[in-house]
This record gives C-alpha cells, sequence and structure tokens, in this order.
C-alpha cells in the first residue's frame, strides 16, 4: 500500500514537472473573442489570444489592471514571430494602444506573469483601414 501512494505521487509530481507550468490560484476567467478578463490570488505562467488580421487593419487593445502583487506582461507578436508590442503591467495600469498590421495572418496576444496577485481585463477590436479613413473624413468635414 505505502509503495502504490509512493508511485501515485511521483507520477503526479512528472505529471506537474511536464506539464506547462501554469500555476493558476482561484483564478476566474471570462473571455469573449474581443476580451479578457482575469481576476486571481496568484498568477503565475502564460495565456495567450489569437487574432487575425488583414494587411493594412489596426489592433486597438484597451488594457486595465489592479494588482496587489507582482507584474503582468503584455506582448503581442506578428505571424513572422516579431515582437509589435511589449507591456508591463504594475499595480494600478489603464492605457490604450494600437498595432498595425504590415501582413496579413495571425497576431498573437500574450500574456505572462512570474507572480502576480489582482485583476486584468483586456479588449480589443480590428479597425479596418476604412473605417479609419471614414472617421477621418467626418473629422475632416
Amino acid at each position: 500500500m505505502k509503495r502504490l501512494a509512493v508511485i501515485a505521487i511521483a507520477i503526479l509530481a512528472l505529471l506537474v514537472v511536464l506539464s506547462a507550468c501554469s500555476v493558476r490560484i482561484f483564478m476566474t476567467q471570462t473571455e469573449t473573442p474581443n476580451s479578457l478578463k482575469c481576476k486571481f490570488l496568484y498568477f503565475a505562467g502564460t495565456m495567450k489570444k489569437i487574432v487575425p488580421l488583414n494587411e493594412g487593419e489596426t489592433l486597438a487593445l484597451y488594457i486595465s489592471s489592479n494588482l496587489r502583487m507582482g507584474r503582468v506582461n503584455i506582448r503581442v507578436t506578428s505571424p513572422e514571430g516579431d515582437e509589435v508590442l511589449s507591456l508591463q503591467l504594475k499595480k494600478s495600469t489603464k492605457t490604450a494602444e494600437e498595432v498595425a498590421a504590415k501582413s496579413g495572418g495571425f497576431y498573437v496576444i500574450e500574456i505572462s506573469s512570474g507572480g502576480a496577485s489582482g485583476s486584468f481585463e483586456i479588449k480589443f477590436e480590428k479597425i479596418s483601414t476604412q473605417s479609419v479613413m471614414a472617421v477621418a473624413e467626418g473629422v475632416e468635414s
């Protein structure tokens, strides 16, 4: 019986080591196609959101955080793997950022932390070049 318990613990330890090594304690997560909202007691690891963009479109990001401890990093990479945006969220952050798509494809929003406590929310929308031109024309009138 004791030997069985040792084997079971060894298997569980191996699964933890071989997993994605992401620790989420008491995390509530609300995800829609255009947003990600998380509250957590402790978060260490990485989350990803994939957004398809056409060449010439702009990805608008609206980001807010309320962290009691630690930092959360946000990184956006192009389809080629190039970093096009990098932010570090600290205690209380509220910002809006834009990423212009130089090429079409899947852009990756990566949220990571080495250990944080609190909450963050990321909302994003695709803005086509035609929409930006229409807004600019409306402003000029």
